[in-house]
C-alpha cells in the first residue's frame, strides 16, 4: 500500500514537471518572456509533429538551454486554398509531444503576428544597412591585391 501510494507520487511529480512548457499565442508576450534568456534556440514546424521535428528538437535541447517551438500553418506554403484546409491539423496532440520532450515554450503565432509590417522592419533594415556599410569601408581599406591573393590562398 504505502509503495503504491509513493509510486503514485512519484508519478504525479514527474508529470507535474512536463506540464510546465509554456505556451504563448501573442508574439510579445513570447518576446518579453525569452528577452533575457541567453542561449535559445528556435524549432518552426506547421504542426503534425514526426521524427524530422523531433530529431530538431532533440538536437536543440542538447545544445542550447531554452528552446522555442512554433506551429504555424502558413497558407502562402500551398498551392491551393484546398491544399490549406486539409493539411492535417493536430494541437492537442502536439502539444502532448512536445510536453513529453519538456521543451519549455511553444508559440503558436497569429498571421498578424507573422504578416504585420511594423515600425521595427524600419529599424531592421537601417542595421542591415549599417552592416553593409561598414563591410564596404571595411574592403576599401583592404589592399587591391587581396581578394586574388584570398583566392590563391584557397587554391
Amino acid at each position: 500500500m504505502v509503495l503504491s501510494l509513493v509510486l503514485a507520487y512519484i508519478s504525479f511529480t514527474f508529470n507535474s514537471l512536463l506540464l510546465q512548457m509554456k505556451i504563448f499565442k501573442n508574439k510579445k508576450n513570447l518576446i518579453s518572456e525569452i528577452s533575457n534568456k541567453k542561449n535559445i534556440a528556435f524549432v518552426p514546424t506547421m504542426g503534425s509533429i514526426h521524427k524530422g521535428h523531433l530529431s530538431l528538437i532533440k538536437r536543440a535541447k542538447k545544445e542550447f538551454k531554452n528552446v522555442v517551438v512554433s506551429i504555424y500553418i502558413n497558407p502562402k506554403q500551398f498551392n491551393s486554398n484546398l491544399a490549406f484546409k486539409k493539411y492535417p491539423r493536430n494541437l492537442n496532440k502536439d502539444i502532448v509531444i512536445l510536453k513529453k520532450l519538456n521543451v519549455k515554450y511553444l508559440y503558436i503565432p497569429t498571421d498578424n503576428d507573422i504578416y504585420v509590417y511594423e515600425h521595427h522592419l524600419k529599424d531592421f533594415t537601417n542595421a542591415k544597412f549599417e552592416t553593409l556599410i561598414g563591410t564596404i569601408e571595411i574592403q576599401k581599406k583592404l589592399p587591391k591585391d587581396f581578394h586574388s591573393k584570398k583566392r590563391e590562398a584557397l587554391e
